[in-house]
């Protein structure tokens, strides 16, 4: 994984992981603590409420699991982060 967060939410119903909305995972990366804010891959249980950074086995099992839209929509996630970082380095160096 290179950089970033990955957000998963498990439902408080059914239990099942899936990939955070965007909306949801802005909303939850702004009540993490700041020095949580580790790359990895997260899980927001709905049950607790709380966060909780996976296990290595947990990560391989949903990486191995996740549909292919959701590896999709990672790997979008993660190019836009790059494209944002970008920009902001280079409107700093212009100044």
């Amino acid at each position: 994984m290179s950089g970033g967060v990955d957000m998963y939410v498990m439902d408080a119903t059914s239990g099942v992981l899936r990939l955070a909305t965007r909306a949801e995972e802005q909303e939850n990366l702004q009540h993490m603590p700041e020095r949580f804010r580790l790359e990895g891959t997260w899980i927001f249980d709905e049950n607790t409420g709380a966060y909780r950074q996976a296990t290595q086995a947990e990560a391989r099992e949903i990486s191995r699991s996740e549909p292919s839209n959701w590896r999709y929509e990672r790997e979008e996630r993660e190019r836009e982060r790059r494209r944002r970082r970008r920009r902001r380095h280079s409107t700093r160096r212009r100044r």
